[in-house]
Formats: C-alpha cells, structure tokens, sequence
C-alpha cells in the first residue's frame, strides 16, 4: 500500500569515466546535449546534402513522441505523417511509395521502446529513389554487437530519462565510416564544478524519488503533470556535457547487465490472447536488445483504460504512452505538417495500447498482481 512502481526504470549504478570516441564502434559519434537535437542535427546533415531541395519534406509515422516534430521544425523541414500497419508499430509499407514525392529527403523510422523498424525492408522499398532513412532509435539499445542492430543510413539516440541509457540528457548522432553525410560537430564540452555537483544531486533526487514508497507521492503532485506528452519547442541545439559523456560507457555495461521480465510478460499475456490481447514478444530482438517497457495492445480503449485503472490502483507502473496520433495534438504548428493523412492504425493503436513495468523493479509479486488485474478486467 501506497507504493508505486515507475513506468521505465532506472537501475544503472552509473560511474565516471572518460568518454571513447569508439563506444559505439563501428560508427562515427557525434554528440549534442538531447536525443531531440541529435535528430535535428541529423535531419540538417540531410538537408544539406540535398540543397537542389527547395522545400524538403520528411515522413514521420503517425504515432510517435512529438519530439520528433519539435526537431522537424528546428531543422526547417515539413512533414508527412504516414500510418501504420495494422495493429503494429510500422510504418505501413504499402502506403510508403504513394507518401514519397520530389520534395522528400528522409523517412524517420522509430525504434518503439526498443522493437526496431524493419529498416531493410523500407529500405528496399525506397531502393529507386534517393530518400534516406533516418533510424531513431531513442527508446533502443543493443545489448551486443551494434553491426546486428542499427541499419539506418544515420542513427540517432537519446540519453534522457527514461531511455535505455538513463543519465539525464544527452544524444548523439551515429554515421558509419563510408556515410556521405556531413554531421556538424558538436565537441564534448567541459563543465563547471557547481553543474557537475548540480548533475549528481539531481541524479541522487529522482534515484531517491523513483523508490516505490516516494514515487507513490510523487504521482499526487498534480502539478509535475507526469505521464502528460505535450510538444515543446526546440529553441537551440548544444554540445553534449562531459559529465554526461564520461558516463556512457559504465552506463552500457550496465545496460548490458540489467534483467527484464520479457518472457515472464509474454507467457502472462499469452493466457488472455483469446480475449484480444496482442503483445509484440515475436519483433522483440531478445538475443540483441530488449525493451524498456513492456507493449500490449488491447481489444478497445474501453478495455484500455478499465486496465490501465485497476492497474495503477495496485500501483504497477503501468502507462498510456502517448494516447493520440500526432495529428490530434492541438499544439503543434498548424504549417508543420503537410495535408490530411489517413491514420485510421495509428489512432487505434494510440488508443489501445497499455504498457507494463518490466524494469529490474518488477519482482514475481508484481507480476502476479499484473495478472490478477488482467483476469479482473477480463
């Protein structure tokens, strides 16, 4: 009682030590201070290399984080919204060539909570045309080798909270050796001892804030609206901290080392499939990566929302995400995206979809109450 688990965790026993230009190796690193600048920047590099380009245009999948857009419109470009396949987290593919036209430079792909797109595939798809594919994958990491895992022409990354590599800001930029494009260098920069001292605090607050029996009054705050998605303007793009990069190393490691709850997940959702649960456990890469927070669709958003109620009344971590197709929020610039789409998938999938806790938080206990208030609603 009046413990509560949060959404995505965030384990990691972070150390300090100094940053490898190789951490990502094979790939050039070039790191920015969010996963929303590093996107911005990679859309820029994009747009450079195709000046001849009066209006660039990019296609985005109909349901993501704003922040997407926000690095859109910092990086001058329009937007196409595409839907996805039905009942999954893809773009459609049969609809990708119809989207494309002569203005367009680049699809962003999404890597959802750590379930890649199928970027060979879309890659193929636009085999005649000279459109790049921009992977974000802020929500994935590889637990191994990365050659298995990234396939975009560029890939993007985010350090922020909540994302595979939790240090509280930062991202970066991957192009692989032989890329053509140029990614403006935003070199590490040093800080004071005050922001590293700030750094460390903040860290040592929201570990502290994030127990179950400080996170359950946390929540009552309506003031910090947590779990509220809104867009936010991206206003500057800035070099990654050092105090942030010299991290990053011990943070894969401990990225590498961290348990989840998969296969325990997919054997609980599995008994209630008759009933209309989907889950994702065959696009989740287990021997490569897996995913920060566990995604399952249900039959209708009334049975969404009478879930995710009795769930967060047993305190369980559970989220809606982000709940809308980025077309329905109200507050994004009305000249950014171009034309009506059709996002008949996505708005069903935004209005379906549960997540569960599966962080290193999760103990057998949680997991048998997940289940009970699945049998409840069900």
């Amino acid at each position: 009682m009046f413990c509560e688990l949060t959404p995505v965790g965030d384990s990691l026993r972070v150390t300090k030590g100094q940053f490898q230009c190789d951490v990502f190796h094979p790939f050039d690193v070039f790191g920015f201070d969010s996963g929303t600048s590093a996107l911005a920047a990679a859309i820029i590099a994009v747009k450079e290399s195709a000046q001849q380009i009066a209006e660039p245009e990019v296609i985005v999948p109909g349901y993501t984080c704003p922040d997407v857009l926000s690095a859109c419109q910092f990086a001058g470009v329009k937007v196409k919204l595409i839907d996805f396949e039905e009942n999954l987290p893809f773009i459609n593919l049969s609809k990708l060539l119809d989207t494309v036209n002569s203005s367009t430079i680049a699809v962003i792909a999404i890597n959802f909570l750590g379930i890649p797109e199928r970027i060979i595939d879309i890659k193929r798809t636009l085999s005649k045309t000279n459109v790049v594919v921009i992977e974000d994958s802020a929500q994935g990491m590889p637990l191994g080798n990365v050659d298995n895992y990234w396939k975009g022409d560029l890939v993007t990354l985010s350090f922020g909270r909540g994302k595979p590599l939790g240090l509280l800001g930062g991202g970066a930029v991957l192009k692989s050796k032989s890329s053509k494009f140029e990614v403006e260098n935003s070199n590490v920069v040093n800080e004071s001892a005050l922001a590293k001292t700030k750094y460390l605090l903040k860290r040592s607050i929201i570990k502290v804030l994030s127990i179950p029996a400080f996170y359950f009054w946390v929540t009552k705050l309506p003031f910090l609206k947590l779990g509220e998605t809104k867009y936010k303007k991206l206003i500057e793009i800035n070099p990654l901290s050092e105090i942030i990069a010299s991290r990053l190393s011990s943070a894969i490691v401990g990225y590498q080392s961290l348990d989840d709850h998969q296969d325990e997940l997919h054997k609980m959702i599995s008994q209630h499939k008759d009933k209309g649960l989907i889950d994702f456990y065959s696009l989740i890469p287990s021997d490569i990566g897996h995913v920060i927070r566990y995604p399952v669709l249900l039959p209708s958003e009334q049975k969404r929302d009478e879930l995710y109620t009795e769930l967060q009344s047993k305190g369980l971590g559970a989220s809606k995400m982000y709940q809308k197709s980025l077309i329905e929020f109200s507050d994004i610039p009305n000249d950014l995206i171009l034309g009506e789409s059709d996002l008949e998938n996505a708005k069903s999938f935004a209005r379906r979809l549960i997540t569960l806790a599966c962080h290193n938080g999760v103990t057998k206990r949680h997991l048998d109450a997940m289940n009970h208030c699945i049998s409840q609603v069900f």
